[in-house]
């Protein structure tokens, strides 16, 4: 744990320290006056938590089996992104790979850039990601951070690649190097407030996956190990679709292009956050 906080420190402060050099103005009166920097794919986020939503509206809700989550989802449709295909037997396959990450985190970069989701050279970028997340979501927690603790070091790690890359703030080419990582952060920051608020309230329409796990000896079953998890399940459900990266070569060049179908990979995420609930439950 102790060298997870390094990590997440030092993290922290490289980005503010390479965004305040780029952003800031030299008089420290402006500093609070700096636009807050948009993270222009955040409308996935927006998108994966409405899909959440809709599933638990159904009138058998909360008593739907895995399948029906999946087929549920297909009539799911949000104005960025096309209908779901409702395939159960993929969504098993993909849920296996996610499982199989979770069993070691510190593998999930090496997975991606073995099967050409992303280049080695985001690879450092992801770890950053990853690095947050486990400091967020270490089981040893018996309280939950904050909402707004969680989104600011998300905020930091958009803030960080606004500084090295550039990027628009309203629109962002899905061949882009970082199209992926901010998807992703976007995925978890929504996740994160999701995840949080069905937690704590009694009223949520989720808070059951957690209202009898809470005196469980098990760090994974606890309630706030299930929460936890279920955040992990959304982020890496959202970058690890090998099926949603097309890789080409240039045949002169050798150059390696990566492009990115983010309503694949949203599809994936929204599919296993929303039927994990069922294998979760087999395994209380």
């Amino acid at each position: 744990m102790k060298n997870l906080n390094i990590v997440f420190i030092v993290i922290v402060s490289l980005f503010l320290s390479i965004s305040c050099s780029k952003k800031d103005s030299n008089s420290p009166q402006l500093n609070n006056l700096k636009s807050v920097v948009e993270n222009p794919m955040d409308f996935i986020g927006v998108a994966h938590n409405e899909a959440l939503d809709f599933v638990s509206e159904d009138a058998e809700w909360p008593d739907l089996t895995q399948e029906e989550i999946i087929e549920r989802l297909a009539d799911f449709d949000y104005d960025d992104f096309p209908l779901m295909d409702g395939d159960y037997e993929q969504y098993l396959e993909d849920e296996e790979v996610v499982y199989e990450l979770l069993e070691e985190t510190d593998s999930i970069t090496f997975f991606l850039i073995r099967d050409s989701i992303i280049s080695s050279e985001t690879g450092g970028l992801m770890d950053s990601l990853i690095s947050i997340l486990s400091y967020y979501l270490d089981t040893s927690l018996t309280t939950p951070y904050s909402i707004s603790s969680f989104n600011s070091s998300i905020q930091d790690f958009v803030d960080y690649l606004d500084a090295s890359y550039d990027f628009p703030t309203s629109s962002l080419e899905e061949d882009s190097p970082i199209a992926l990582l901010l998807g992703s952060a976007a995925i978890a920051k929504s996740s994160y407030s999701y995840w949080h608020n069905a937690y704590s309230e009694e009223n949520d329409p989720w808070h059951f996956f957690f209202e009898n796990s809470n005196k469980s000896t098990n760090e994974q079953n606890s309630g706030i190990g299930r929460f936890f998890k279920k955040v992990w399940f959304d982020t890496v459900g959202f970058f690890t679709a090998a099926d949603c990266t097309e890789t080409s070569v240039d045949p002169i060049t050798h150059a390696v292009t990566y492009t990115t179908d983010l309503a694949c990979c949203w599809e994936h995420a929204g599919e296993m956050s929303a039927a994990v609930k069922k294998n979760e439950d087999e395994t209380k």
